[in-house]
């Protein structure tokens, strides 16, 4: 006798809220299925809380927006003091070593990339990856970036007037942790302020390493959330100040 036909049972991560299909995953905040945006709902999905604590045990959604949204500020801060080594809290040494390389190099041809003002306006959980430590940081605020001429002053290239900036940020849980939000100092145990070169409290020169996340790429997004500045064979050292000067 024939047995009735059953449906295998998906595993899915939620709907979307426009087509009404099943998420198979959460490596980005859109449909597989229309293909339509769901950032607006994408962080309310009890899928996206589980996986991040599987990522990173320990961290909520906010804890992480929360630590993660200083670091726009910290790079442009790093531009300005050029103490690159500190972002080494929080970046591979092979990323913030060449982000100072570039900056090096603009200012042996006279220039500099000034980064400040930053002004962040949201920080939006954008993807997880289902079996990777890796989560995906929509950055979203303005700034002002612009090259201009140490010598006299005179801007070169970008704005001096604050613009918007959507960016990409990819982190990697390390699983180290620190015992508060900040850096320990390793000779008081102070929490350490991630731009300060030395320790308020003993005088310690700082010796960043790696906390409990590192970014391991950056991409400027367009208006519709697309990298604009990915192409083949170029990874998050290429293009910073395409990145900086041409945000949308």
């Amino acid at each position: 006798m024939d047995q009735p036909y059953t449906a295998i049972r998906l595993d899915t991560d939620g709907e979307c809220p426009h087509c009404g299909r099943p998420l198979l995953g959460l490596a980005r905040d859109a449909c597989d299925g229309c293909g339509r945006s769901i950032a607006e709902v994408f962080e309310t999905l009890p899928a996206v809380a589980s996986r991040l604590e599987e990522i990173a045990p320990g961290w909520t959604l906010e804890r992480l927006k929360g630590w993660a949204g200083r670091l726009p500020g910290q790079l442009a801060q790093a531009y300005r003091s050029r103490l690159w080594k500190n972002l080494g809290w929080w970046a591979e040494p092979s990323l913030w070593e060449g982000w100072a390389r570039e900056e090096m190099s603009l200012r042996g041809r006279g220039h500099a990339l000034q980064l400040e003002g930053v002004a962040l306006s949201e920080v939006q959980v954008a993807g997880l990856d289902g079996s990777h430590p890796f989560v995906d940081l929509r950055m979203v605020g303005t700034r002002r970036a612009f090259v201009y001429d140490p010598a006299s002053g005179r801007l070169l290239e970008g704005s001096d007037v604050p613009r918007p900036f959507q960016e990409l940020w990819t982190l990697r849980a390390t699983g180290r942790t620190w015992p508060s939000e900040l850096p320990p100092c390793p000779s008081c145990g102070a929490g350490l302020p991630l731009e300060a070169p030395t320790c308020a409290h003993c005088g310690t020169p700082v010796q960043p390493g790696l906390g409990p996340w590192s970014v391991i790429r950056l991409w400027s997004l367009d208006r519709a959330g697309a990298p604009v500045n990915a192409r083949p064979g170029e990874g998050a050292l290429d293009g910073l100040l395409g990145l900086f000067l041409d945000a949308p």
